[in-house]
Formats: structure tokens, C-alpha cells, sequence
């Protein structure tokens, strides 16, 4: 009996961003409290990640490159085509919706380290309120943004035919002969 073809989708840094990122995201949103030692080196942690990642994104493999999912009109138009065929190609990464998720919550976890680490560390700006709520504001948005993520992965696998969850995990996404 022969094993259903596979291929790579994902490497083990993308994979790897990736789960410490949400792993961080939930710690820092529902366990842990504003000014806690862990909280601050969590949020230290996850900027190192972005960092580490938006490196990747120039120079890790196929699906890690920013070039492999551009944002454009043509783009977005073309994955919408797809959609509509309910027929997503079997060796497509991030299509142009989910860049631009990418980037919202690139340059959200970079406004929390910010706001958080101005707010922390700079003495003059020690309880400010405005920093307060944009770092605040920054954290909810981002916790919607996984949300949305999270529901958006469901519901393009099962309307574009395509394993998005497995390959996430293992890699490696099953294609159907």
C-alpha cells in the first residue's frame, strides 16, 4: 500500500515562528499581568521572533519569502478565482489575504514591544496613559487578529480543498492524484 504524495510547504523555522509566536501571544494575553518580570521577557521574546522571521523572510526557503506571497490587486483577485473554483493550488504558502495578516500582526507585536518597553523602562513615561492604551488597544487587536487567523485557516481549507493545519504542524501537506 503507497503513502499519499506529499510536499514541503513549510520549514522548521517558519513552523517554529510560528508556534512560539501564538504559544507567547496567549501567555502574554490571558496568563500573565502587565509589569510581571515574565511578561516583559515574553514580549522580549517575541520581538527576537519577529525579528528572527522577517530575516527569514529574505532569506529562508520558498514559502518563508516575502517575494513567494506578494499583496497586490491581481493577487488578491487571482486568490478569490481560487476560491471560487474551491480549488486552491496544491503547493501554494501564504496567499496575499494572509500576508497581510503576516504583516498586521508583525507590526502589532512590534508596537506592544515598544509601548510595553517605553512604558516599563523610561522613567519619564513610568505610567503614561497614553502609552497605556495604545499598548492596550495593540494587545486586543492582535488577540482579534489571531482569531480572525485562526478562523480564516479553517475556512479557506475547507473551501479551498486544501490542508492548511497539518502542514503547519509536520511540514509537509498532502496532495490528492
Amino acid at each position: 500500500m503507497s503513502r499519499p504524495a506529499s510536499i514541503v510547504i513549510w520549514d522548521p523555522v517558519v513552523r517554529m515562528f510560528h508556534w512560539t509566536l501564538a504559544a507567547i501571544v496567549l501567555a502574554n494575553y490571558w496568563l500573565t499581568d502587565s509589569g510581571e518580570d515574565i511578561h516583559t521577557w515574553l514580549g522580549y521574546a517575541a520581538a527576537a521572533a519577529v525579528l528572527l522571521r522577517v530575516g527569514w523572510g529574505f532569506f529562508g526557503g520558498k514559502h518563508a519569502r516575502f517575494a513567494d506571497f506578494p499583496i497586490s490587486l491581481a493577487r488578491i483577485r487571482e486568490h478569490f478565482r481560487e476560491l471560487d473554483a474551491r480549488s486552491l493550488p496544491a503547493d501554494s504558502g501564504h496567499n496575499p489575504l494572509g500576508a497581510i495578516m503576516i504583516y498586521l500582526m508583525f507590526l502589532l507585536v512590534l508596537v506592544l514591544v515598544c509601548t510595553g518597553w517605553l512604558h516599563e523602562e523610561v522613567d519619564a513615561l513610568y505610567g503614561n496613559d497614553l502609552l497605556q492604551r495604545v499598548h492596550t488597544y495593540a494587545a486586543h487587536a492582535l488577540w482579534a487578529g489571531a482569531l480572525i487567523h485562526v478562523a480564516a485557516v479553517f475556512i479557506m481549507q475547507y473551501v479551498g480543498r486544501i490542508e492548511l493545519v497539518r502542514p503547519m504542524i509536520t511540514g509537509r501537506r498532502r496532495i490528492r492524484r
